[in-house]
């Protein structure tokens, strides 16, 4: 669909459209002439933001560009390219996968619900310390480097996905001594959703150079380790390159003097035996036959793809619903940014900003 700024611009683009330009055509012809082209893919009639682009929509026929339609939103022309008969899904069939978006809601409202208590707390002057022990809460202290590393030059112990980890580190290093504590949200793509930290810095030890005696050893055993790991990354390099050059996966791997083994297959969200994260995480951008390598805490490992298996929806319907509903909800949200966007456009909001300080500044 196109959403236009007025009629005119609407029946322009909807006779260019009826005269045989393609979508790609009609995406750059619409942000040419000032309006947004959406696409909805088998989008229920609740999903659409203006109850009369939703009645319009469904009351239109197959493949044919609509006359401009007047909205309580603006102007739109649409054309239809697929209609699914409604009906109803067994129960048994739908259950699972209404457990699992019954489960993700309630467990998104309760985070929701505890991170605004905490934040309500803190900002009350609530200590750490005192905060509810009931909320599931996890509490660490102590002393890292800019690196995440402690004073033994490990790393800290700090729970969590990697994006809070990293989050945490950087924050740490950008915060007052002293300042009060406010909750965060971190978006964690790694394990999906999100999640909140709040921290304080209790003191700040500044930068020097410790003694050499005091870290002789530790020097030695990173430096041999960094030879090692040096000496690794070069074979490993080297047999990807061999195989990525004609050589089998099998002969190479016998110069490099290894022996290779077969994993069982991986999806993108579900993991094997015998396959470490990083190497899932490249799998899925690899052509058949082509190799990589991976750094992992043991060594390097030197993969290549030897089977790309297309699924099946129908051996995993559940799976297969979640995700179109993510899809759609994405979707769903593209929709609402570009409508705002657009709306920003046309009406040119304006900030006083006199009005607005004297509003949020305490």
């Amino acid at each position: 669909m196109i959403s236009a700024p007025d009629e005119a611009t609407a029946k322009t683009l909807a006779e260019k459209w009826r005269g045989g330009a393609d979508w790609t055509a009609m995406q750059a012809a619409a942000k040419a002439a000032g309006a947004s082209a959406v696409e909805q893919t088998d989008a229920p009639e609740v999903q659409y933001p203006d109850p009369d682009l939703a009645h319009a929509v469904f009351a239109a026929n197959a493949d044919t560009v609509s006359d401009p339609i007047k909205g309580k939103l603006g102007w739109f022309v649409i054309k239809v390219t697929n209609i699914v008969v409604g009906g109803e899904t067994p129960f048994d069939q739908a259950k699972e996968s209404l457990r699992k978006r019954v489960l993700a809601d309630k467990a998104a409202d309760l985070m929701y619900d505890r991170a605004n208590k905490v934040d309500d707390l803190l900002a009350n002057g609530t200590s750490f310390d005192s905060l509810p022990s009931n909320m599931g809460l996890a509490g660490v202290a102590g002393t890292l480097d800019a690196e995440g590393q402690t004073m033994e030059g490990a790393n800290a112990p700090i729970p969590g996905p990697a994006e809070l980890r990293a989050a945490i580190v950087k924050a740490a290093f950008q915060t007052q001594k002293g300042e009060p504590p406010r909750l965060i949200e971190v978006q964690t793509p790694s394990v999906g959703g999100s999640a909140y930290y709040a921290l304080s810095v209790e003191d700040i030890t500044p930068p020097g150079e410790k003694p050499f005696a005091s870290v002789r050893d530790k020097v030695a055993t990173d430096w041999a380790f960094d030879q090692e790991r040096r000496t690794q990354n070069e074979a490993a390099t080297k047999m990807m390159t061999a195989v990525n050059g004609g050589q089998s996966f099998s002969d190479a791997a016998t110069v490099a003097g290894v022996q290779p083994r077969m994993t069982p297959l991986v999806t993108r969200g579900q993991s094997a035996e015998g396959m470490p994260p990083e190497l899932q995480r490249v799998l899925f951008g690899l052509k058949k036959g082509e190799a990589t390598t991976v750094e992992t805490a043991e060594g390097f490992i030197v993969a290549a793809v030897a089977e790309i298996v297309e699924p099946d929806p129908k051996t995993d319907q559940a799976g297969y619903d979640q995700t179109r509903t993510t899809i759609r909800q994405s979707i769903e949200g593209d929709l609402a940014n570009v409508f705002s966007e657009a709306l920003r456009q046309r009406t040119n909001p304006r900030i006083n900003r006199q009005n607005f300080d004297q509003i949020v500044q305490p």
